[in-house]
């Protein structure tokens, strides 16, 4: 037409204006549905069909699982509001409390395995991929972060577990069996025999202590033989005290500082193979003001853990050894249905043991 004279030069140049501008609004109108959530086959579908549909399909822009929906059929929402939550569950976090004591014995890459109530006899194996920089005043721990594969998503969020975390390989250390170890709560005793019928106490200072052993820092000296049998009966402070008057052939003049000694009763849980803990729930605990809670108590002897079974009521009595650390030293059943004591609060007191 312009060519023909039909029409002049600027009616053809506003013409071509329109259609530039027409462009543009069809490619701001598909960013903006792609914003909106509609998929690039939806917006050539849309171009194609030049049919404008009520309904459209959105679609996310990562695989996951819905674990939360925060909207109905017909529901009306504003721009911006959160309609479903989703998550790769492939790989889930799994964060433990470690007590205050154990933190500089681990580090991130640190190996750690965990315990699931819902697959008895099974474990599964990460790695400690972030230590909090904080530590949780009240309960004396720090949180860790375990990275754990998930493939078959058999790991629920919300789940609980009992973690073990792998330290790192020390030199060699002087270990004695951990039933020779006398611990009362104040002091750890050890019995050594000098012959000939004769026995000697001796306190010593104890280190880390695995599944079977407990290493001796002081004390003690590589090849004496020590009692690791027939000890079970001084297992409370009295008791301790009052055979070592005996076996030294007098009273003993200077008496340590008996610690205080706090009663609670509870149910006991379970008891670690490993390292011998027990995971005790307990009733609130007026001496220390504690609430009803799950934590981690350390026997003080062999004998001691096998009082009861886990699922049992139980009376206990313990102390605290060292900041952060309770040892039970006395504990009976009692009667009682092992799901008498309803769990108020999961957690640890002050520099409890470590669990999750």
């Amino acid at each position: 037409l312009y060519d023909a004279d039909v029409i002049g030069l600027a009616e053809l140049q506003r013409r071509q204006s329109e259609m530039i501008q027409a462009d543009a609004e069809v490619s701001a109108a598909r960013d903006q549905l792609k914003v909106l959530g509609m998929p690039e086959s939806g917006v050539l579908k849309l171009a194609a069909s030049r049919t404008v549909n009520s309904t459209s399909q959105v679609v996310s822009s990562l695989d996951g699982t819905v674990i939360e929906r925060k909207v109905a059929q017909g529901q009306r929402f504003m721009a911006g509001e959160p309609l479903f939550a989703l998550a790769d569950l492939s790989r889930v976090w799994l964060l433990a409390d470690v007590a205050e004591q154990d933190l500089g014995r681990i580090a991130i890459g640190s190996r750690a395995s965990a315990r699931l109530p819902s697959y008895p006899g099974e474990t599964f194996d990460g790695s400690i991929s972030f230590v909090y920089p904080t530590l949780k005043s009240d309960t004396r721990s720090a949180q860790v972060r375990i990275e754990l594969a998930n493939p078959q998503g058999r790991l629920k969020p919300a789940m609980f577990a009992q973690v073990e975390l792998t330290a790192p390989s020390a030199a060699a250390q002087l270990v004695v069996p951990a039933s020779a170890v006398i611990d009362s709560g104040a002091r750890r005793v050890v019995i050594v025999d000098l012959g000939a019928g004769r026995f000697e106490p001796r306190e010593v200072t104890t280190g880390e202590r695995g599944e079977q052993f407990i290493s001796i820092l002081k004390g003690v000296k590589e090849g004496e033989s020590v009692v690791v049998a027939a000890n079970f009966l001084l297992d409370a402070e009295s008791n301790l005290r009052a055979a070592l008057d005996g076996l030294k052939g007098g009273s003993n003049a200077s008496p340590d500082k008996r610690p205080v000694v706090h009663e609670a009763v509870g149910r006991l849980d379970d008891v670690d193979g490993k390292s011998g803990a027990l995971l005790i729930t307990h009733e609130p605990v007026a001496s220390l003001n504690w609430p009803t809670m799950t934590m981690e108590f350390v026997p003080a002897n062999d004998a001691v853990a096998r009082v009861a079974q886990p699922g049992e009521a139980i009376r206990f009595e313990f102390v605290e050894r060292k900041p952060g650390e309770w040892v039970v030293t006395r504990m009976e059943k009692r009667a009682g249905k092992s799901g008498d004591n309803a769990v108020e609060r999961k957690g640890q007191p002050p520099a409890a043991g470590a669990r999750k």
